[in-house]
């Protein structure tokens, strides 16, 4: 996707899709809290604090970067401790394989981060476009997830 858009102009670069990141985030964020505020659903609470988490990751906030994983290790503690009430979003098997692919593009936007692929012919010119958009992509899928969730019963 990066090539292609490349070709015809399209500024995939570290800046513009650091820029729209920081958009979709706190986007996820407030359709999360508008859910919880009509629902009082924990599950949306939930997703607010992840997208919350997420957004302080992404604007590197000085200092933030221990909170981050101290809030992702608090999130995932409350997640396996509410597991019940969270199973009845997951069972809904778009949220779960939405946010499956979402932790699976931030794994993947991680290595790339760290030069796993640093053995890879262009990795150089290409890794920052390619970790960037991966995040971008696991953004816009937990909007997605904010958006279409419901309980399954």
């Amino acid at each position: 996707m990066v090539l292609w858009a490349s070709q015809w102009g399209v500024p995939f670069n570290r800046p513009v899709l650091q820029l729209v990141s920081v958009i979709v985030l706190p986007v996820a964020m407030l359709i999360a809290i508008v859910r919880w505020v009509l629902t009082r659903q924990g599950y949306f609470l939930w997703l607010a604090g992840l997208a919350a988490a997420l957004t302080c990751a992404e604007t590197h906030v000085a200092g933030s970067s221990v909170g981050v994983y101290v809030a992702m290790a608090g999130l995932i503690a409350v997640a396996w401790v509410k597991r019940a009430a969270m199973a009845t979003y997951l069972a809904y098997r778009s949220v779960a394989t939405l946010l499956a692919v979402a932790v699976v593009a931030y794994f993947i936007a991680e290595s790339v981060d760290r030069d796993v692929w640093a053995w890879l012919p262009s990795e150089g010119r290409l890794g920052d476009a390619v970790e960037e958009t991966l995040e971008l992509v696991g953004h816009c899928l937990l909007t997605v997830v904010a958006i279409i969730s419901r309980k399954v019963h």
